[in-house]
Formats: C-alpha cells, sequence, structure tokens
C-alpha cells in the first residue's frame, strides 16, 4: 500500500514536470514582426522589424532561417504563443510609387500572393494566435478604392489561415499619422484593438 502511495507520488511530479518542461518556451511569449511602424506598435517579448521590410524579405528571412542574436528566426514563431504581424505599407507604396495605375491590381494580386506565402510559412512553425495588421492608407483621400481592395483581400486571407486580422483602414486620418508613420495617438489605437483580441 505505502508502494502505490509513493509510486503515485512520484507518477505525480514526474508528470507536472514533463508538462512544464514543454510549456516552459512558449509561455506567454509575444513576438512581433513587420516593417518600421512594428518597432513601438506593441510591446513585446521580442520584435523583429526593419524600416524597409517587405513581405518578401520577411519571407526569404524566414525560409533562411535568419540569426537574430543567439536565437534562429523558426525559433521565435515555434515558441511564440502571439505573433503580431505589422508588414505590407512598404510593398504597397512601391507599387504606387512604381506602376501605372492600370498596373495596380495586377500589382496588389502578387503582393497578395506573398501574403499568403507568409501566412502558409510561420503556420508551418507556429499554431498559436497570430494578429495581422491591415493595410491602412496614408494618402487619406487618395486610392481609397485600392486600399479598400487590399484589405478586403487581406481579411479573406486571415479567415483562411485562421489569424485575426485588425481592420485600421477606416480609422485613418492626420491625427493618427506623422507622414507615413503611426504618431503616438496611432499606435495607441492599434494597441488597444490588439488588447481585446
Amino acid at each position: 500500500m505505502k508502494f502505490k502511495f509513493l509510486f503515485s507520488i512520484f507518477f505525480i511530479i514526474l508528470f507536472v514536470f514533463f508538462i512544464y518542461k514543454l510549456n516552459v518556451n512558449r509561455m506567454n511569449f509575444i513576438f512581433s514582426i513587420g516593417d518600421f511602424n512594428s518597432k513601438e506598435l506593441y510591446p513585446s517579448d521580442y520584435n523583429y522589424s526593419y524600416n524597409e521590410m517587405r513581405t518578401t524579405d520577411l519571407i526569404n528571412d524566414i525560409k533562411s532561417n535568419k540569426k537574430i542574436g543567439d536565437r534562429f528566426l523558426q525559433n521565435f514563431f515555434i515558441k511564440s504563443n502571439l505573433i503580431i504581424i505589422n508588414v505590407g505599407i512598404n510593398d504597397v507604396l512601391s507599387i504606387l510609387e512604381s506602376s501605372n495605375i492600370s498596373e495596380y491590381y495586377d500589382y496588389f494580386d502578387s503582393y497578395l500572393n506573398d501574403v499568403e506565402e507568409l501566412f502558409k510559412l510561420i503556420r508551418i512553425y507556429d499554431k498559436e494566435k497570430i494578429i495581422f495588421i491591415g493595410i491602412y492608407n496614408p494618402f487619406i483621400d487618395s486610392y481609397n478604392d485600392f486600399f479598400s481592395y487590399l484589405n478586403s483581400k487581406l481579411n479573406d486571407l486571415c479567415i483562411k489561415y485562421y489569424i485575426d486580422y485588425i481592420d485600421i483602414l477606416d480609422i485613418f486620418d492626420n491625427s493618427y499619422l506623422d507622414g507615413i508613420r503611426f504618431n503616438e495617438l496611432g499606435y495607441k489605437y492599434i494597441f488597444d484593438k490588439i488588447k481585446t483580441r
């Protein structure tokens, strides 16, 4: 009888230790990735962003498993239980700056294919919660139809890959932006939307 009791206690301790070891690296690890707006968007455990980042840059960095400090990029996806993605404005701005208006939708569709590839790739490494921040219109009164099209398609992709989508197209005006970057009010608005997810 005493042997069964000790064995039961040992088994429970071993079981708890095993569960702890499985989850210790995933506890509340937030990882944000993206372009220049990601740096201050959300207080995370780790942020991987740089000013000129485009979707294809992020895809290439993930595929090559870029080393960041003492870890590799894919490892951040594996260990994260929340990923916040804010990438795409550089892609869209380059399209608007370098293309004829008649070619916009073709280029936007190419960008959307890149976003889908990014989602597929991230989902290989992470099955947890992902939040994608939509594309805002820094031109306020121009290109509204194009930005509406993009955000509608991005929302569809997020639904397909079980990613929470935060639409920020309708809220932005000059009071949320400094040029093409979010200002403090813009960051606060998006942060508050993230907190509700």
